[in-house]
């Protein structure tokens, strides 16, 4: 056949012969190529079908084990009696363990959470909502809420109200910061569907990630309620005095550049049994100390500290040493000499009345006195009683304790013209005598 053909057609034929295999060839790998990748595409899927189911059911077991960690972490159902031990932890807790000034605790309507499953709605949980008011420092807010968190229960707090409290309610009081807060919060428990019936959760707590001091420091030390709290100081000398055998008082004054802000005084240390410090009132800036009377020496250091009610409170921080000196004994003063009247004194007249009896003037001229005797009377003078003892025509006697004075008119008291002491047995017996009779003034 190949024989008729010509030297072109011969060529030709040969190199369509040698096309064919090599277009077979391609046919059949491009079936080839088309099923494996087919095959390919197909393994993919199904791989990815696979990897889709096994995190499916990673995530069912992960949302079970969460379910049951809830679970264990929700109220029971039998709320009735969980409402009554959750409000007896939760009074306990702010009233006992933290000495929060209790108010009120007042449980809301409860709420249900439902969601659509197939075609019903079925409740997922049951929410029991509480109202709670305290009134605390902010101390005592950050534990409670650090003890709150501590409790192993489906329970938040969904919002809280803070208020800085006053020092009073009318004048310049309104203005003055107490350092007490009025805390209203709204408290969320939740009770899954499926919990427990019954579940002793007032017992169950975890451990924080942080104490408590940590939590001090990142809450209670920022201001959270205006600008930056000044810190407060006090005027101390380092050295005070006192006297042996007297008691010791002085003032010390605080000042604080916060006129919002109270000041507390406290004596944190102290050799002396029965010091102390006190303040007259919980606005006052100044307090009193006071120890008992010392024997001299020096005694110390009294370390003392001041804290304002600023938001945080600040404080600070002084010491004194008592130095008592002994008690200095001045020498006795001369007394100076009473004044004697008697000097000052005089015999002015010796006259006879008409009934026979004879009478002595006296005048005490510095006193203004003038006297009219007769025998027998007394006056006084000098804080001594002079009775007349005796009367003549141109003298008289006066008998003063133990002596006998007798003066002529015009003499001084203080220069008798004779003196003579009576016995002592005499003067006793004059003494004894009561018959002695007191003068009238005389006027004019």
């Amino acid at each position: 056949m190949f024989s008729n053909l010509s030297k072109r057609e011969k060529l030709l034929a040969t190199v369509v012969g040698g096309l064919v295999p090599v277009v077979l060839i391609f046919m059949v790998g491009m079936w080839f190529s088309n099923t494996y990748f087919q095959k390919k595409a197909q393994i993919n899927s199904l791989q990815t079908q696979i990897t889709s189911q096994k995190s499916k059911q990673l995530e069912g077991a992960q949302a079970n084990a969460r379910r049951l960690y809830y679970r264990g972490l929700s109220m029971p159902t039998d709320f009735n009696k969980a409402k009554i031990d959750y409000e007896g932890w939760l009074s306990n807790l702010a009233r006992n363990d933290i000495k929060m000034t209790f108010r009120n605790l007042k449980p809301m309507p409860a709420e249900e959470k439902r969601y659509t499953g197939g075609r019903t709605m079925e409740t997922v949980f049951v929410k029991h909502p509480y109202s709670l008011r305290v009134d605390c420092t902010l101390d005592q807010l950050t534990e409670f809420l650090y003890e709150f968190s501590q409790l192993d229960l489906l329970h938040r707090v969904s919002n809280i109200s803070i208020t800085p409290q006053a020092a009073g309610t009318t004048g310049a009081s309104k203005k003055i910061r107490s350092g007490k807060l009025i805390v209203e919060m709204k408290i969320d428990a939740i009770a899954l569907v499926d919990a427990d019936e019954q579940r002793d959760f007032t017992k169950d707590t975890h451990e924080m990630a942080e104490p408590l001091s940590y939590y001090n420091d990142k809450i209670v030390t920022r201001n959270i309620f205006g600008p930056a709290n000044n810190i407060p100081t006090m005027s101390l000398s380092r050295t005070r005095s006192g006297t042996a055998g007297s008691d010791v008082s002085f003032t010390i004054t605080g000042k604080d550049a916060d006129k919002g802000d109270n000041l507390k005084f406290e004596l944190l240390e102290t050799p002396i049994e029965g010091a102390e410090l006190s303040q007259s009132s919980v606005t006052s800036r100044s307090a009193k100390f006071q120890c008992p009377a010392l024997e001299a020496g020096e005694y110390g250091p009294f370390k003392i500290r001041i804290t304002d009610t600023g938001f945080p409170p600040k404080t600070s921080e002084g010491e004194f040493m008592l130095n008592i000196r002994e008690k200095r004994v001045s020498a006795p003063r001369p007394k100076k000499p009473e004044f004697k009247h008697v000097g000052e004194t005089a015999i002015t007249g010796i006259v006879q009345e008409s009934s026979g009896d004879w009478k002595v003037f006296v005048w005490i001229k510095t006193l203004g006195q003038k006297y009219k005797l007769k025998q027998g009377e007394t006056f006084e003078l000098d804080k001594s009683d002079w009775q007349v003892h005796g009367i003549t025509p141109r003298t008289v006697t006066f008998k003063r304790d133990s002596e006998l004075l007798t003066y002529e008119v015009g003499d001084l008291l203080s220069e008798p013209a004779n003196k003579e002491t009576l016995p002592s047995s005499e003067a006793k017996l004059d003494s004894m005598d009561t018959s002695t009779e007191k003068p009238t003034e005389e006027k004019g």
